[in-house]
């Protein structure tokens, strides 16, 4: 709900950065189109990580659709930057 509020503020009112032409909805579709790769090639690799790490392999023998490693807790790849 806040990150509601803030995206509707921050399209009219923003206290560090000028409206760079419109509001960032409209901003991302003009993105070159090296950066839609860049993104698409980035999350997929992300994704492809998360998926190797957290779901069980198919060949495994007590392998069903969808089945999670034991110890496995979604949203923790091992990686804390702080």
């Amino acid at each position: 709900m806040l990150a509601s509020a803030g995206f509707l503020v921050q399209e009219k009112y923003h206290p560090l950065f000028t409206a760079d032409g419109g509001p960032a909805i409209e901003q991302i579709p003009q993105l070159p189109v090296f950066m839609w790769f860049a993104m698409t090639l980035g999350i997929g690799i992300s994704e492809g990580y998360r998926v190797n790490l957290g779901w069980s392999s198919p060949t495994a023998p007590d392998h069903f659709f969808q089945k999670l490693e034991d110890d496995y807790t979604p949203g923790d790849l091992g990686f804390d930057p702080l």
